[in-house]
């Protein structure tokens, strides 16, 4: 696959952005470039700032293409207007250099050398609450709904509560933590290249993939990871946990991004990209008929089964299955092979190719014992060649022995056992049949008591019966029962998504005593208890419920909760606002619902800190000093802001 080159860049690159808006990059020296979807330049100026450091994550721009933050090396961190090339503000809240920033809907962050983060907001462009404090640098960030995640040199990641301010810190990585990404998978890596997908509930480990390279980037795209370490791109298959290709391609890239099935990098200042699949190259190969290095493409390229050569390919491969299986069916060997002998070096259908034609030997032996109706030969073949059991042949014999057992069955119920023996005669020499057919002669009581069972619903009586004769699992009751446990597992599974708590506690009382879905039933059982607690508790105690929220993060996803967060953020919102503007009564008006909710209460106190802080800072008010230092302690933040004044 061959690269094209979009455009050379005077200076080496630090950031990399494509999306729907176009193209955002920024350069060592501050050089903002913003391309439209056609990459022709829309927008570009440079920032009278010292270089900015590139290996770093110290710049960052919205989806927008509205805002750029900038950190560089001894200089405040800025946030710019990009239309408008206009300087929004800077912010001094660090001890030393910001190194890691991120943009977010509503607000930003910023991580530093002295290990804090900071939380800043989009509306008021101020500092509203220290999130964190860790002890070694902090070198990037990401946003979850109601988290932040961080990494630190010191082979750390952090996992922050934006409200609560609860921090909890894993140390997994092999090497310095240098980046974290958060899109449909967290995913974090180091300077060694060692990844880790992270679950954001548990807070754990989930994958983790080891290269042992210099890092240099990452980025998520649909259910892949895109590596980037020294001369090459690792592909990596996030939700099967594999890796698909160490050399995806051959590339030396700074920094990365994909966007509309595209690799878009940087490398010697250059922005290149390449396709991830390059369709012609893959046609070519099949047209040739060389179906083994087409395999092998798709091995190595998942992004070729996007085309149309692949489903070309598959249709071929199904079509060639067919007809194969009709010579075989018609004893012709030999033109079977010839029909498959071009997919019978793909390692892929090897396996599946030499099973037809070893199973399919015998099918002239099947079809014989089939119109003899020698029933025991019959299944003894199918039962060792299973994908005889395909055919058409078994199909017929097994929907006869259905219709006659059914009718045996209910000769036998009625007592006319003699006339049930006769109509299955055929198939008292089958071995795999007599058990079931000796019981039904002996035992035809069973059978209704099965039925009466089922209409009760009484299934733990079921299969106390199923238990004792096992051949009672090939049965159409047994079926049945199977069949309607699925349809209940499915109804359950939406009835929960729905919130329909007490019709999951019915499903699930019905599906403990159904073999096989006992533990699906616990789990049901478990998560809809545990929702309807939450509610109870929301109603009469909220911190009990939120304690519950911490020990089952899928409570997260139940309505009244996502209500109660998203007016929480707003109210949040406004109560900042009101709060920069000297109006802390207001402010905590505003938000006096939550004054006594133990999880908002560090948000809520550090809105204040902030609130007082930034004042102090631009009007250097002794009494409003003074007053911070009574409320708040004399804290590092007050410290900064008093030496500043001086």
């Amino acid at each position: 696959m061959k690269t094209k080159k979009l455009k050379e860049f005077k200076d080496q690159i630090s950031y990399l952005k494509v999306n729907q808006n176009g193209y955002a990059l920024v350069d060592v020296n501050n050089r903002v470039y913003i391309f439209n979807s056609d990459f022709k330049l829309i927008n570009g100026f440079k920032l009278k700032l010292p270089p900015n450091k590139p290996k770093e994550n110290g710049i960052d721009i919205d989806e927008e293409f509205k805002y750029l933050l900038l950190a560089t090396p001894s200089k405040p961190l800025t946030l710019w207007d990009i239309k408008n090339k206009k300087l929004l503000d800077k912010y001094e809240w660090h001890r030393g250099d910001v190194l890691s920033v991120k943009l977010d809907k509503n607000y930003f962050a910023s991580g530093g050398i002295d290990g804090k983060i900071f939380l800043y907001s989009l509306d008021l462009f101020k500092m509203v609450s220290k999130v964190a404090k860790h002890k070694d640098f902090i070198s990037s960030l990401a946003f979850g709904s109601d988290e932040i995640y961080a990494t630190g040199y010191d082979k750390s990641v952090l996992f922050v509560n934006q409200f609560s301010l609860k921090k909890i810190v894993r140390y997994l990585h092999l090497k310095k933590a240098l980046k974290i990404e958060n899109k449909n998978f967290l995913v974090s890596a180091s300077e060694y290249s060692d990844i880790i997908k992270w679950d954001k509930y548990k807070k754990e480990r989930k994958d983790r993939f080891d290269i042992y390279e210099e890092f240099m980037d990452f980025y998520i795209y649909e259910n892949y990871l895109f590596i980037a370490v020294r001369d090459r791109i690792v592909l990596y298959d996030l939700e099967k946990e594999v890796l698909i290709n160490e050399k995806f391609f051959d590339i030396d890239a700074s920094k990365i991004c994909v966007y509309k099935d595209k690799l878009y990098f940087i490398q010697n200042n250059e922005l290149q990209y390449v396709e991830l699949y390059d369709e012609v190259e893959f046609l070519d190969v099949i047209l040739k008929g060389d179906y083994k290095t087409a395999y092998e493409m798709l091995t190595l390229n998942p992004f070729l089964k996007k085309t149309k050569s692949y489903e070309k390919l598959e249709l071929l491969y199904k079509n060639s299955i067919k007809r194969a299986i009709k010579y075989l069916e018609e004893n012709l060997k030999s033109k079977a092979i010839d029909v498959l002998k071009p997919f019978m070096n793909v390692l892929q259908k090897r396996e599946e190719i030499t099973k037809i034609l070893t199973h399919y030997e015998n099918i002239i032996k099947f079809k014989k014992a089939y119109e003899n109706r020698n029933f025991a030969l019959f299944y003894q073949i199918a039962n060792q060649y299973e994908l005889l059991k395909d055919t058409k042949y078994y199909k017929l014999v097994e929907k006869e022995w259905e219709l006659k057992f059914e009718k045996a069955k209910k000769l036998a119920i009625e007592g006319r056992v003699s006339e049930a023996k006769e109509i299955l005669k055929d198939f008292m020499t089958v071995s795999e049949k007599i058990p079931l057919i000796e019981l039904l002669l002996k035992q035809a009581e069973l059978f209704r008591l099965m039925k009466e069972k089922i209409a009760k619903k009484d299934f733990a009586g079921f299969f106390a019966i199923i238990k004792e004769h096992p051949e009672l699992k090939n049965t159409k009751e047994y079926q049945a029962v199977m069949e309607y446990a699925q349809r209940l597992y499915t109804l359950a599974l939406k009835a929960l998504k729905e919130e329909n708590f007490k019709y999951v506690l019915k499903a699930a009382t019905i599906l403990e005593d159904i073999e096989g879905y006992e533990l699906k039933a616990k789990e049901l059982l478990t998560q809809a208890q545990i929702s309807l607690e939450f509610l109870r508790l929301f109603g009469k105690d909220k911190n009990k419920a939120f304690e519950l929220v911490e020990q089952y993060p899928f409570l997260k996803d139940l309505k009244v909760y996502k209500l109660y967060e998203e007016k929480w953020s707003e109210k949040l919102k406004t109560a900042e606002a009101k709060a920069f503007k000297g109006k802390i009564k207001e402010a905590l008006r505003e938000l006096k619902e939550y004054e006594n909710i133990n999880i908002k209460k560090p948000r809520i106190k550090n809105m204040l800190k902030s609130a007082y802080l930034n004042y102090i800072k631009d009007s250097h008010d002794k009494k409003a000093i003074e007053k911070y230092i009574n409320t708040f302690g004399k804290d590092e933040e007050i410290m900064k802001v008093m030496n500043k004044n001086k």
